[in-house]
């Protein structure tokens, strides 16, 4: 059944997807620029950071430096990562061949 909302409820949930959606682009940039490493990211999602554990793990990939499209899927493949994968779901083998793939620490 699907709940019903009132315009208040509404507004508030609106609101709310868009500062998750804000969080997510400024962490996207974070890991773009390399002030952010792929460790420091898994410990946001660890936290129970919503913006970062609700991430999909192809976006995350391709925020870092030299991920393309193609080469994200061949990663994600390799470390046998399904396309629609969050970065919660993700198993404790697959967690370490990121750190592996994409290097530990950020740039600062």
């Amino acid at each position: 059944m699907v709940t019903i909302m009132t315009g208040d409820e509404r507004r508030r949930a609106l609101d709310r997807a868009l500062e998750i959606r804000r969080q997510r682009s400024d962490i996207r940039q974070h890991l773009k620029t390399g002030a952010l490493g792929i460790d420091g990211f898994l410990e946001l999602a660890d936290r129970n950071y919503q913006a970062a554990a609700d991430m999909r793990v192809e976006y995350l990939i391709r925020s870092m430096p030299g991920y393309a499209k193609k080469r994200t899927q061949q990663l994600m493949k390799s470390l046998h990562i399904s396309a629609g994968r969050r970065v919660r779901g993700l198993g404790h083998v697959q967690r370490e061949g990121l750190i592996k793939a994409l290097g530990g620490g950020c740039r600062e």
